[in-house]
């Protein structure tokens, strides 16, 4: 009876640690949560003075707001987020939404090795008051990947615009870097730990059953 007693003990305290474990890497940890706001001056749009009032409009009530994953596990899809909002949302953007239909966006996602959707580079018009959310899910069969950079650019929205046509505005970079275990992705752990949980289930109630049957 000790040996199944000794047996049950350590089943128990193996699927406490698995427990821990899958509570552990299905923690998505912290949050990088970083606000831009337009630049003041971009020589890029000096030439293009119908661009450039738009902008100032854009400076004066807008910022931009990015948001992903310091360290997202390896294995898990990786979400960046990129939102364009109001600074004061009290303050009258009447002047703002002047820009509706005038203005296109352009966000383009730059990183290595990964599959990015809905596409990496991603074109929409202003539609203000309203928010503009953008969402990229990345994809990495790379656990080395880290870091990534956002490309924003901007042009007048009529029938002549094409992808030359717009100027650049800013770069936002995406400081984010996997957290491996062993070199395994989180898929893998997630099988490896519920295996072995199973495994610890089914001896714990086997040591009882042959303990019980001892006592008998």
């Amino acid at each position: 009876m000790k040996q199944y007693q000794r047996i049950q003990r350590l089943a128990i305290i193996v699927l406490l640690f698995v427990i821990g474990m899958l509570i552990w890497i299905n923690q998505d940890g912290t949050i990088v949560d970083e606000v831009y706001f337009f630049p003041e001056k971009n020589f890029d749009l000096e030439s293009n003075l119908g661009l450039v009032e738009e902008l100032n409009q854009l400076k004066d009530h807008y910022r931009l707001r990015l948001r992903y994953l310091r360290r997202p596990w390896y294995g898990k899809n990786m979400v960046v987020q990129l939102k364009l909002e109001e600074k004061d949302p009290d303050a009258s953007v009447e002047q703002a939404e002047g820009l509706n239909g005038t203005v296109l966006f352009k966000a383009r996602m730059e990183v290595a090795s990964a599959l990015v959707t809905p596409g990496s580079t991603i074109i929409l018009p202003l539609n203000l008051p309203n928010e503009m959310d953008i969402r990229w899910n990345i994809e990495s069969k790379d656990r080395q990947l880290s870091n990534a950079r956002v490309w924003l650019s901007i042009a007048p929205a009529d029938e002549n615009a094409t992808l030359s046509s717009f100027v650049p505005l800013m770069v936002l970079p995406v400081d984010f870097h996997f957290r491996v275990i062993l070199g395994l992705s989180t898929q893998g752990w997630q099988w490896i730990l519920s295996g072995c949980g199973v495994m610890c289930v089914g001896a714990i109630f086997y040591c009882q059953s042959r303990k019980n049957k001892e006592r008998e």
